[in-house]
């Protein structure tokens, strides 16, 4: 028992073991005292019986710091903040192994506990974050924390929040609860959680708003460039719903916020009672399924902005709004949109195709819909896993079940649009004048584009050269095939005029009608006025840079 001291065990790599059978150890006793025990290089062993209290009186704290080569073992019941105000902290490689750790237990009380740095591990059976009082866990700088069963916000009057946060912190846990309990009708409590910095959570289960009165919400984001935070549920997320129709629902609130670099997965469905709520703002969300527990609340209840939408079946009406990117996925019946229409007409509302073989379903996703299909903003194609189709190719996209109206900002029925990567263009046929259904988007006669045609017109000519020209010394995301980097290298550069002079000498074999390559070389120079060496040409000299191809 430690009241008012710091006590440090050093156990040279060394186990203490603690065989007390009902308190094994308590920080912090005395009201207005603090007792703090550090545990480095060895392990202290409790007994199974026994319980870890840290902040065992009101108005005492406690503080238990487990750190350099430390750790806590055996399987006790480590409270943390019992009924004063306790901290855990796991650093620089400690860890701990428990059957059940509460932060935050009873009324009045606030326990938070920290994991944080590279090779730091808390392992509990049962993780309660806020039992009845205020509780909070930090997982950061790498740290992993695992348990079969999550609590946050577990009984009426607490308060939780989980906070996972940076590149490499991971946080494994089977069953999630963000927002209730198991305490009857005194579950209802309030629980976040927050994934941010490019850390990961993954799931089997989860609920946000579990129980009657609770509410629960689940925030996933990264700000760090390159960073996505994800998290990952195998089975299902149920977000203020309830399995038996209609009952348990009410009372009870959850939200589920998705923005710029986070990334949930859900492998099975996605449920939303009457008070849950899926806000995408960004990043990206995927499920087998979204459903609603009625249609006349799915406006409420799917609030999209922007972001990448990834969907087997949807049910109810979709709207792709500006900044909105739906992907058809591959599977059985693709995206399927079940008792609504489909709605594009956003300027910038987006309908993102991923064709990685000739076969339907399998190799590239349908967008099926039982209503009608309003399109507008931009149809996009994307050859994914190297592939690359021939003419004899046709790839039936979308099929609007309830007829189909508008078209596409950036291609019309009949015209080319070329993939993403500029690798080769099809013809988009739909609507009226469509040799197909009208009805049905689809995609046929896929030649692939000649080197250096950067304006996508099917000939290399003098109108590319002017699109390199524009786009000469542009990098990165900048460097686009209709920038002129026609090697796909990431610049645009006397190499990319390489590929447009091979291209533009087969073009003039055949007789395509362009300016000589000197006379735009001559253009370029003087232009630009750039500097270089004075090299002979057909028509006299012309001055380039020295990194120019000859």
């Amino acid at each position: 028992m430690i009241e008012d001291d710091n006590v440090t065990f050093d156990l040279n790599e060394h186990t203490y073991e603690i065989t007390n059978s009902f308190v094994a150890a308590a920080l912090g006793t005395v009201s207005g005292r603090s007792g703090n025990l550090t545990v480095t290089d060895g392990a202290v062993r409790l007994p199974s019986e026994a319980d870890l209290e840290i902040a065992s009186i009101r108005g005492a704290s406690g503080v238990l710091t487990v750190g350099a080569g430390g750790g806590v073992v055996g399987a006790p019941d480590v409270l943390v903040g019992l009924n004063g105000n306790g901290t855990l902290k796991i650093n620089s490689g400690g860890g701990m192994i428990a059957n059940e750790i509460k932060i935050g237990v009873n009324l009045g009380s606030t326990g938070a506990a920290t994991v944080t740095r590279d090779g730091s591990s808390l392992f509990p059976e049962l993780l309660i974050i806020g039992e009845l009082g205020s509780g909070t866990l930090n997982i950061n700088n790498g740290a992993d924390v695992e348990s079969p069963d999550g609590w946050i916000g577990h009984g009426s009057g607490s308060t939780g929040t989980a906070n996972v946060d940076g590149n490499g912190s991971t946080w494994a846990v089977s069953e999630l609860r963000v927002g209730g309990g198991d305490f009857g009708p005194f579950s209802a409590g309030l629980g976040m959680l927050n994934i941010s910095g490019g850390a990961e959570v993954r799931s089997s289960l989860a609920f946000i708003g579990f129980s009657a009165g609770s509410t629960g919400q689940v925030n996933v984001a990264s700000i760090i460039p390159g960073a996505s935070s994800l998290w990952t549920i195998d089975r299902a997320l149920k977000i203020a719903y309830d399995d038996v129709h209609g009952i348990g629902d009410t009372g009870k609130s959850g939200t589920l916020l998705i923005q710029a670099g986070g990334t949930v997965r859900v492998a099975g469905p996605a449920s939303l009672g009457p008070n849950g709520l899926l806000r995408l703002e960004g990043g990206t969300f995927s499920a087998s399924e979204i459903g609603f527990r009625s249609s006349d609340e799915i406006t409420d209840q799917f609030s999209w902005t922007a972001g990448t939408l990834k969907v087997e079946t949807y049910h109810g009406p979709l709207t792709v709004p500006n900044g909105g990117v739906l992907v058809p996925v591959r599977s059985l019946n693709g995206t399927t949109i079940k008792g609504g229409g489909y709605n594009q007409q956003a300027p910038g509302a987006t309908l993102a195709m991923e064709i990685a073989g000739p076969f339907q379903f399998t190799d590239y996703g349908v967008l099926q819909t039982d209503g009608a299909a309003a399109l507008g903003g931009i149809l996009q194609l994307n050859l994914t896993a190297g592939f690359v189709p021939t003419s004899l190719n046709s790839f039936d996209i979308l099929r609007a079940n309830g007829g189909l109206t508008g078209q596409f900002a950036n291609v019309a029925n009949g015209q080319r649009l070329f993939t993403s990567d500029g690798l080769g263009s099809f013809i988009v046929n739909y609507g009226p004048g469509s040799p197909f259904n009208a009805s049905h988007v689809v995609l046929p006669q896929f030649p692939p584009a000649p080197p250096g045609d950067f304006d996508h017109d099917g000939a290399v000519d003098g109108a590319d050269f002017l699109f390199w020209q524009r786009g000469l010394g542009a990098t990165g995301a900048a460097a686009t095939r209709a920038n002129g980097d026609a090697d796909g290298d990431g610049d645009v550069d006397g190499a990319d005029l390489t590929v447009w002079r091979g291209g533009f000498a087969a073009s003039a074999t055949v007789g395509t009608s362009v300016p000589e390559p000197n006379d735009c070389l001559a253009l370029v120079a003087a232009l630009l006025g750039l500097g270089g060496r004075t090299v002979a040409t057909k028509r006299g000299t012309s001055s380039r840079p020295r990194n120019w191809p000859n």
